[in-house]
């Protein structure tokens, strides 16, 4: 899923020309104190001091779930007027390193303006941040969390950090990888002294050098090759492909990495974000994650990587730090890659980005490699046996492992499952 352009982000109050007609008709919110607004009105009003909020968006913006939900609240429960401009266009009073005069917006950038002082926040941004300046500004504090945090904080904070593991789960021996792509690996981290420096110049080097395939992006047909290795010849692809890539030039350097599908708040994602949405609000009553998981295979529609460097996971998502684009019609459009989409922290990536996928030690587990040695055969058998028998002591990790019948207990039960299993007598554990 596409992120797109420079993440012209930050939120920027309100602006713009007047709206189209067309567009006016159908309003993003039907609500007295969202106000459409046209650019020379949100000017005359930074001029005169005056204190408000704005925001500036496109019909087609992404990013713009968690923010709308935001704006209703703050319509609803506080009164608070918002001066809204539909057309996206960034005008003269809020020219800025950020933004040039009349670029054009892809996703919406919300402005807090007190006595004609600007605070801008992106779509990047998490509306907490907002709420604590609107605190500021109005008087007004809601401590209600719009951002997905609760959810991927609990998730992460389960993660494996067994380098061990993690290691023989993530990171493919070389001789699986594509030899150019190994090549390109230590041309690209030559000069680096230190896993942290080779995963940021792989990043610096997929934001700047991969294109995201508009063409694939708009009409989609299934029959894409996303592998790393498309995506390293052609040079472009989607999320798939971006995060595939990525992978593979990490473990060809020795770095263990992940792609991570989730849900993201990039284009054409406003419908599946309203029942994302409503699921999510489920699990924050609930708290029951196994419920959210059986349904959350309907909610992904994007990729992204997770490397573990300096026994912690470190997140990345290269198609979103990339601002190049690859359009059939007119070929490619080179962008300024975005420092923002690596190593980000939880509540940045929580303001658009949401997963759910176990990565626990026990859901890493191969449950009865008793050896520890990637394998299930005679010698695990053995190995448990001895344990029962207390003829030897299993780590820790060993016994996880050996709970096969998973009651939490390690005896005879489970020798005799494993040894079944691995005379094919079942067909699993």
């Amino acid at each position: 899923m596409r992120k797109t352009l420079l993440l012209s982000l930050i939120v920027i109050f309100a602006i713009g020309l007047f709206l189209p007609r067309a567009f006016a008709e159908e309003e993003v919110f039907d609500n007295v104190h969202w106000k459409n607004v046209s650019n020379s009105t949100i000017e005359s009003m930074c001029q005169n001091k005056e204190t408000f909020i704005a925001v500036i968006y496109t019909e087609n913006c992404f990013n713009f779930g968690l923010k709308k939900i935001a704006f209703q609240k703050w319509m609803d429960d506080y009164g608070l007027d918002i001066y809204a401009n539909g057309l996206g266009k960034v005008p003269y009073c809020m020219m800025s390193g950020n933004w040039e005069l009349g670029q054009s917006m892809t996703s919406p950038i919300i402005a807090v303006v007190d006595s004609g002082n600007v605070s801008t926040y992106g779509a990047d941004v998490s509306v907490k941040y907002i709420q604590k300046k609107i605190q500021d500004v109005f008087g007004i504090y809601d401590e209600e969390d719009i951002s997905f945090y609760k959810m991927n904080s609990s998730v992460f904070s389960d993660y494996c950090t067994d380098s061990t593991v993690i290691k023989k789960l993530f990171c493919k021996d070389s001789m699986s990888i594509n030899a150019d792509i190994q090549k390109e690996a230590q041309s690209i981290t030559k000069g680096c002294t230190t896993d942290l420096e080779k995963l940021k110049a792989i990043y610096d080097w997929v934001t700047e050098n991969i294109y995201y395939d508009m063409g694939v992006f708009e009409n989609p047909s299934g029959n894409t090759d996303v592998s790393a290795e498309a995506t390293y010849y052609n040079k472009k692809s989607v999320c798939s492909g971006y995060a595939n890539l990525t992978e593979a030039l990490c473990h060809s350097v020795g770095i263990p990495c992940r792609v991570v599908s989730g849900f993201a708040m990039g284009m054409n994602s406003d419908i599946l974000f309203d029942n994302v949405w409503k699921e999510y609000q489920a699990y924050l009553t609930t708290k029951d994650i196994t419920a959210f998981r059986k349904k959350a295979g309907a909610f992904s529609n994007h990729a992204w990587n997770e490397a573990f460097v300096n026994g912690r996971w470190i997140v990345l998502d290269t198609t979103w730090g990339s601002n190049n684009e690859y359009y059939p019609s007119q070929g490619i459009v080179t962008g300024t890659s975005n420092d923002s989409y690596y190593d980000m922290n939880l509540e940045s990536l929580s303001a658009t980005h949401l997963f759910w996928t176990d990565q626990s030690e026990n859901a890493m587990l191969l449950f009865g490699d008793v050896n520890d040695d990637g394998k299930i055969n005679g010698a695990d058998v053995y190995r448990l046996f001895r344990h029962v028998n207390k003829q030897i002591t299993l780590t820790k990790k060993q016994l996880l492992a050996a709970d096969v019948t998973k009651d939490t207990k390690v005896n005879g039960a489970d020798v005799y499952r494993l040894f079944r299993y691995v005379n094919k007598q079942i067909g699993s554990l």
